[in-house]
């Protein structure tokens, strides 16, 4: 452990002493980045930060050269020459193309070091041949897509202060950790050394960076980790091949994650997917009202979160951790649509990119599959429906699954799916809005769910004459698909309330905390247009102050606007009453006028005038 430290501490001192000095260098030869309109910086400011991350690491891993596992030479290698590639970059700007190209080279350069998805037989063995051919002649290719996609992953990711040297820091750290696991010394000792640079750089990139690291840097830590992450593959000592290939993607979960959500988006609306932009996930975080540094916190707390389940796939059973990591995704999922819907670029430039799309006749994509919402809701609701069913086992037999009760839930869980999904259609699950869900659609969520775990057990009992099945299991299934369901369907709400505590907008109150102030306040939360943050409800019922309405306080009555206008800097009065008499309204827009605030009233909606 003495040496590990040593590694870390070598390379933390190495980029904590260089980075001030190359950030006075490349602001003395004029190396720096101005604020562009594609750019999320603000001020100019100083680049080739990577330069310091690389000679840290390249300083910290000389103890590792004595090693004499060829492996480390294919990563000095690989690693040098894709640093080279971003500091040209950096420098003269090169063309995309270029940068792919030398990506594939140094790709191919260290798998010709033995740095490759490396499938352990074991796992191949019961495999017929022709398989097994194929997959050994699809390894390079697929190592090659690995390595781009990653680097690029982290390319992309270097968007806002701190956010890409963290998210580096804390995926080394988590591969360091997978290493000793798995007593693979070469990955513990690279992965530590890489951690122990982006510390060591991260005080001068944090908000407000001194300087950025460049695709020096971003293109070198993703090359990097990316190559830490198939290191020693065939060595694992998991018995499980899908723990295996599942172990660095959840690692790396959040660059990956950032990734696909730009390329998606950018696809749908015709965008570049190399060009730069302001619609990456922690733009559209702060979009939504996050700070900068509160969003790359959360970035960091999502990557630790997926760093610990990666781990634990070494540690505990491969199926509770499956089924806890099936959840997690489905969260992340939602969090993607949620995200997917907060605009970053105008309506206009968004149709005019659909048209050119439109004209070009690259529509597959949106009008095949991103239409198709209902899809990905069955496909949630599968996933959810074979969680819980497993669940209902694990907890029923204390985490361990005999041979026997095994095969039982091998055989009936294909019929508890088909049931269960129609049951799903016959009740309208697929015809609700996940936006507006509410208690109707918890009372159709509690039928679906109940009928279809009452014909689940008829039919098993009927083709299988319920031999062996244990009743417990499925009175556990019920209640875990009623959850988790439920779970899917409000997560979007709870992830829309949350962040709209957020968001800025001018601050009203609104007078009326009965059905139509209600009514307002959830319109305002749904809809970001009118650009309302209601501050909280004024109402002359006494028993109603202090009480809240969707989170919102009631502050008090008619006599206290003009104190809450002055303590809360209030800027508009809605009126939600729409049976307030005229002397009532009168006295709370003079009010209004004393105090230099808009006072708007709601009509009644009732009020219905017939024009035909």
């Amino acid at each position: 452990m003495i040496n590990y430290l040593k590694i870390f501490l070598t390379a933390f001192c190495s980029a904590l002493i260089l980075t001030p000095i190359i950030k006075n260098l490349a602001l003395k030869f004029n190396f720096v980045s101005f604020p562009k309109e594609d750019r999320w910086h603000r001020k100019p400011t100083a680049i080739l930060g990577g330069v310091a991350i690389f000679m840290a690491v390249m300083l910290g891993l000389i103890p590792v050269l004595k090693s004499s596992d060829k492996q480390i030479f294919g990563f000095f290698i690989g690693s040098a020459l894709m640093f080279t590639c971003g500091v040209i970059d950096d420098i003269k700007k090169l063309a995309p193309q270029v940068k792919i190209l030398f990506q594939i080279i140094a790709s191919c350069i260290v798998i010709y070091f033995g740095i490759s998805i490396r499938i352990n037989p074991v796992y191949l063995q019961n495999l017929p041949p022709p398989f097994v051919e194929i997959i050994d002649i699809l390894v390079v290719p697929l190592t090659i897509i690995w390595i781009i996609g990653i680097t690029n992953a982290f390319n992309l990711l270097d968007n806002m202060d701190g956010l890409c040297a963290g998210i580096a820091a804390i995926s080394s750290l988590m591969l360091f950790m997978s290493g000793l696991f798995t007593a693979n010394l070469l990955i513990s000792m690279t992965a530590i050394c890489l951690a122990g640079a982006c510390f060591g750089f991260l005080p001068f990139n944090f908000n407000s960076a001194k300087i950025f690291m460049g695709d020096s840097g971003s293109m070198f830590l993703g090359f990097s980790l990316s190559l830490i992450a198939l290191m020693g593959t065939s060595a694992r000592t998991f018995s499980n091949l899908m723990v295996t290939l599942a172990i660095p993607v959840f690692i790396l979960a959040v660059p990956i994650f950032d990734t696909t959500l730009v390329t998606l988006i950018r696809t749908i609306n015709g965008r570049s997917i190399l060009k730069g932009g302001k619609d990456h996930t922690s733009h559209r975080l702060v979009s939504l009202g996050l700070s900068e540094k509160k969003t790359v916190v959360l970035l960091y707390i999502i990557s630790i979160l997926f760093g610990v389940i990666a781990l634990a796939y070494s540690r505990l059973d491969v199926l509770v951790v499956s089924v806890f990591a099936v959840l997690i995704l489905i969260v992340l999922f939602f969090l993607g649509m949620f995200l997917s819907e907060v605009k970053t670029y105008n309506n206009t430039e968004i149709e005019a990119a659909r048209r050119r799309k439109i004209d070009e006749g690259k529509v597959i994509l949106n009008t095949f599959i991103f239409n198709k919402r209902k899809i990905a809701e069955v496909i949630i609701d599968f996933l959810l429906i074979c969680a819980a069913y497993y669940s209902a086992y694990l907890l029923r037999f204390e985490g361990s699954i005999s041979g026997h009760n095994a095969y039982l839930l091998k055989t009936s869980l294909p019929w508890v799916i088909i049931i269960k999904l129609a049951s799903f259609y016959y009740f309208n699950l697929y015809k609700g809005i996940w936006h507006y869900v509410g208690i109707s659609d918890l009372i159709s969520i509690v039928k679906a769910s109940t009928a279809g775990s009452v014909m689940s057990i008829l039919f098993i009992t009927f083709i299988y004459r319920f031999r062996d099945h244990s009743r417990v299991v499925f009175i556990i299934d019920w209640m875990l698909t009623l959850l988790f369901i439920f779970f899917a369907r409000i997560i979007y709400r709870v992830t829309q309330e949350y962040f709209y505590g957020f968001q800025g907008g001018r601050k009203i109150l609104i007078f009326g905390a009965g059905a139509c102030g209600e009514l307002l306040l959830r319109e305002i939360k749904h809809n970001k247009e009118l650009n309302y943050k209601p501050v909280g409800f004024i109402d002359d019922d006494k028993k109603k102050k202090g009480k809240l309405i969707h989170g919102l306080p009631i502050l008090g009555g008619r006599g206290d606007i003009g104190r809450y206008v002055r303590e809360k800097n209030i800027e508009e009065i809605i009126i939600a009453v729409p049976s307030l008499s005229k002397e009532l309204c009168g006295d709370i827009l003079e009010t209004a006028r004393q105090f230099n605030v808009t006072c708007k009233s709601l009509t009644k909606v009732m009020d219905i005038e017939k024009w035909v």
